[in-house]
């Protein structure tokens, strides 16, 4: 009777561990496999504001999407107008970045150099607690017109936070500050339905 039972519980425990196996497996799937909603002739027009005592100056990004094959993008950055103190800035070499439809460059990871840095994350990282290298989701809140997972990094003397919409997981905002200077960014224009409150 005792073997019987030995039995049982190890069946039963097994049984637990195979089915916490399997659902482990899936769920990793799931986010390895997660496809970015990206596609041809999207765009994000982002407004950069710099500031500080007696600063008032802005620059606006473009960034567009090209369809290079069945598996991936090219992501185009350009500067669409300024004022005076970012001329230097918007005459610098933009690269065209080549992303695969999981938003990954050909480093495999996510494509994140600032501006306007990564601007998509895939839905399990848009909890409290979730990682991106070194950066953290460390809050949701409300910012702006949106719903956001904050996300934070920064160094000695700088605070940085980029702001990404809980829905659609794309950049809606970003701001980076240092000794009382430093720069904002907003989402002004897209072609992602109802990703800015005011089209719906």
């Amino acid at each position: 009777m005792e073997k019987t039972y030995t039995k049982h519980v190890m069946r039963s425990a097994l049984l637990i561990f195979w089915c916490f196996i399997a659902t482990f497996q899936i769920q990793c799937a799931q986010e390895e496999e997660e496809i970015a909603p990206i596609h041809q002739g999207l765009y994000f027009n982002y407004r950069y504001t710099l500031y500080g005592p007696g600063v008032n100056q802005w620059l606006t990004l473009n960034v567009s999407f090209e369809k290079a094959d069945e598996e991936h993008f090219w992501m185009r950055i350009t500067p669409v107008d300024s004022t005076d103190r970012f001329q230097g800035f918007t005459h610098r070499r933009w690269e065209n970045v080549l992303v695969d439809k999981y938003f990954k460059s050909k480093s495999g990871d996510y494509y994140d150099l600032d501006p306007p840095g990564q601007i998509w994350i895939p839905r399990h990282k848009r909890k409290k607690g979730a990682r991106l290298k070194e950066r953290k989701i460390f809050r949701i809140k409300t910012w702006d017109k949106w719903d956001v997972c904050v996300l934070s990094g920064g160094s000695v003397g700088a605070t940085m936070e980029w702001y990404y919409d809980t829905t659609t997981g794309f950049l809606v905002g970003s701001h980076m500050s240092s000794m009382g200077a430093g720069v904002s960014c907003q989402l002004i224009e897209t072609n992602v339905p109802g990703l800015l409150p005011l089209q719906e």
